[in-house]
C-alpha cells in the first residue's frame, strides 16, 4: 500500500516550529482503508502518480487551499494552516490546485460560484 503523509504531521515534518500538536496522522491513499483514531486514510486519486511519501510544503499548501476555498470543512483550522505555510514561503501549485478543486467537486457537494462575466 502506497501512502503519502499529509495533514498536520506533514506540516510538522517540514516545519518543526509548527505550533499545533497533531491529533492524528493523515495519509493519502489510492484505495479505501479503515483507519483508527490515531491514523486516518484519505482516499484521493489526484495523487495516484505522486513520487514521494510526504507531500512537499507547496503541495500541502495547495491541498489546504483547494479544500478550504469552497467547502466549510474545518475551515478555521485549514485557514490557520494556510497562513502559517504562506508565512513560510510556500507557493500555490496551480496545476495541482485545479486537479484537486475538480476532485473535491466529485467528493463533496458541487461548489457553486457566481458567474462574474454575466451582464
Amino acid at each position: 500500500m502506497t501512502r503519502i503523509l499529509s495533514g498536520s504531521q506533514c506540516i510538522k515534518h517540514w516545519f518543526p516550529d509548527f505550533p499545533r500538536s497533531p491529533k492524528d496522522t493523515d495519509y493519502i491513499v489510492q484505495e479505501s482503508i479503515k483507519g483508527s483514531p490515531e491514523v486516518e486514510y484519505l482516499l484521493n486519486t489526484v495523487f495516484k502518480d505522486y513520487k514521494y511519501n510526504v507531500l512537499s510544503p507547496n503541495d500541502i499548501y495547495t491541498l489546504k487551499i483547494s479544500h478550504c476555498i469552497g467547502w466549510d470543512i474545518n475551515w478555521s483550522k485549514h485557514m490557520w494552516d494556510i497562513q502559517f505555510l504562506k508565512k513560510k514561503g510556500c507557493t500555490l501549485n496551480k496545476e495541482l490546485f485545479y486537479k484537486l478543486y475538480n476532485y473535491w467537486n466529485t467528493v463533496h457537494e458541487k461548489n457553486k460560484r457566481s458567474d462574474l462575466e454575466m451582464t
